[in-house]
């Protein structure tokens, strides 16, 4: 029998399918700048042809850098991956397709004048929220208590906001994701190829967009969560599991030697803490 032609034969591989990129494009402004107030993001369409931007590497953990960033660093991001897509309930403009259909669409903030805006504020609410998912998820799978500041960055209503057991804290985390989905209105797309089939979500937005990533992270990224770095409190996925009481750092603060800096200086700080006990133990004594 001769040969199937890779056309024609299934991919069996496993990779996730969920980092496939078929039909997760918006488009990106060609302008965007910071409002006088240094308040919103401001995107004008000059005339030329938006660039079209997907799901890519870097992308989610770029976002979450953002919620204790300047404007200067949320505007290049946004000119790097788009706008989120906010309409006037501070939501994706897509959130009511999940009860109404496509027809009872929310305009984008600012859409009527032809241009538009977001208020960096809810850039920096959504970032929170995002990485409060994932350092919760990461507790959770680790068997650790998530933190109480991580429960309130999720701003999620009700009496499960600080969830008193595991299967409670699950709901929780489930509830918000599912949230994100709904208003992301995500839709699996299919297409087979030479290159065989393949499955994503169609996003409409960068939200949506986020939304797959989170996802992702999530359910296959549990060997290697987010890590937050000792130093600049940065997200970033360690090589290993940090051990349980270790200062960790992410590369950035490794090239720049705070490692060895923070051993330095906590190597000299021994000895004087030392000194003190023996003279606090001598003036007792007398």
């Amino acid at each position: 029998m001769p040969p199937v032609p890779a056309a024609e034969r299934l991919d069996r591989s496993t990779t996730n399918p969920l980092t496939s990129t078929i039909g997760m494009r918006w488009s990106v402004p060609q302008s965007i700048q910071i409002d006088r107030d240094r308040r919103y993001l401001i995107r004008r369409w000059t005339g030329k042809s938006p660039r079209v931007q997907g799901v890519a590497p870097g992308m989610l953990e770029g976002f979450i850098r953002l919620r204790l960033a300047s404007e200067e660093q949320i505007r290049d991001y946004a000119r790097e991956w788009g706008f989120l897509g906010l309409c006037e309930h501070l939501k994706p403009h897509t959130h009511d397709r999940q009860f109404y259909g496509l027809g009872r669409d929310c305009l984008p903030l600012g859409a009527h004048e032809g241009a538009g805006h977001e208020p960096m504020s809810e850039w920096r609410r959504y970032a929170r929220q995002a990485w409060a998912v994932l350092r919760i998820a990461a507790c959770l799978r680790n068997g650790k208590q998530p933190q109480p500041e991580d429960w309130d960055a999720l701003d999620w209503p009700g009496d499960n906001q600080r969830p008193a057991s595991l299967a409670e804290a699950l709901s929780t985390v489930t509830s918000v994701i599912q949230l994100w989905n709904g208003w992301s209105d995500l839709r699996p797309a299919f297409r087979w190829t030479s290159e065989g089939p393949q499955v994503a979500f169609g996003a409409w937005h960068l939200f949506g967009g986020l939304t797959v990533q989170l996802m992702d992270t999530i359910v296959w990224a549990g060997a290697r969560p987010y890590e937050e770095c000792y130093h600049c409190r940065e997200p970033y996925r360690p090589a290993r599991k940090p051990r349980a009481g270790e200062n960790h750092y992410c590369q950035d603060c490794r090239d720049m030697r705070y490692p060895q800096i923070m051993a330095s200086r906590n190597s000299r700080k021994r000895p004087a803490e030392e000194r003190g006990r023996r003279g606090r133990r001598k003036r007792d004594s007398v």
